[in-house]
């Protein structure tokens, strides 16, 4: 499937923020509950249930959050495209989202995220999740326009033929 082929879940509200993150759980329900009091609506996405589902189902039974678990990369980049932010620490996370052209916040906890985040010029980031706030979510969907062109023009720059 082409990935311009791939059409919007028009079921989804395109406010909410999806989270796309591994690690500590105790971080992602800090971000959670942060963002569940200023009255945003979050849902949870893994791409590696076996990694991230305990905690993820959990996270989602005690806010009453979604929890969703797209099976292919096609599905991942249909829940991407309709939501106002991607939260992510995981590189394919945030390559997926990009796909997507979903506005990203990558989160740095991780050397490939941090490398991302950097290379991309990402106007704003976060070291973890656990110090995610609304402050700083308002602040990357105030840079909407400045981190999609960043990430677009760090996506979709030519890059030279592989040499071995």
């Amino acid at each position: 499937m082409r990935l311009a082929a791939i059409t919007t879940r028009d079921d989804r509200d395109p406010e909410r923020i999806v989270f796309s993150a591994t690690g500590p759980a105790d971080g992602l329900r800090s971000a959670v509950a942060t963002l569940l009091e200023t009255g945003r609506r979050v849902d949870l996405l893994t791409t590696c249930v076996t990694e991230d589902g305990p905690a993820y189902e959990a996270i989602a039974r005690e806010f009453g959050v979604a929890l969703l678990a797209p099976l292919t990369w096609q599905e991942v980049v249909a829940e991407k495209r309709r939501c106002a932010l991607v939260v992510s620490n995981r590189l394919h996370g945030l390559i997926l989202g990009s796909l997507a052209d979903a506005l990203l916040l990558p989160i740095g906890a991780r050397k490939k995220s941090e490398a991302f985040a950097r290379d991309a010029g990402m106007p704003v980031t976060f070291n973890t999740l656990a110090t995610v706030d609304a402050a700083g979510i308002d602040s990357c969907l105030s840079h909407r326009s400045e981190a999609l062109a960043a990430m677009r023009a760090y996506r979709d720059r030519p890059t030279p033929p592989l040499t071995f």
